[in-house]
């Protein structure tokens, strides 16, 4: 059975229903993939609209590629600790 071109055209854009991504991309009707740093990323995808990925609370950045304020030594993200001198 012959799928439609626009059902083709659709597989090849990763989108469902030419207005929804599939899961893993965003930005309709293009479907960009999503660009996240697996480790740093909750869920594995990102926001339909502007691809920004949901970070783990120690990343940051829209790909969650870069650790947060307060955590350091990328790519475990570690939190800094400060020590005090007496």
């Amino acid at each position: 059975m012959l799928k439609s071109r626009a059902t083709f055209a659709c597989i090849i854009h990763n989108c469902l229903f030419f207005y929804r991504c599939a899961f893993g991309f965003y930005d309709p009707p293009q479907c960009k993939p999503c660009d996240c740093f697996l480790n740093g990323t909750m869920g594995e995808i990102c926001e339909v609209g502007g691809g920004q990925c949901p970070c783990k609370e120690n990343f940051d950045g829209p790909g969650c590629n870069k650790c947060a304020d307060g955590y350091w030594n990328f790519p475990e993200c570690e939190r800094k600790y400060l020590s005090y001198i007496s």
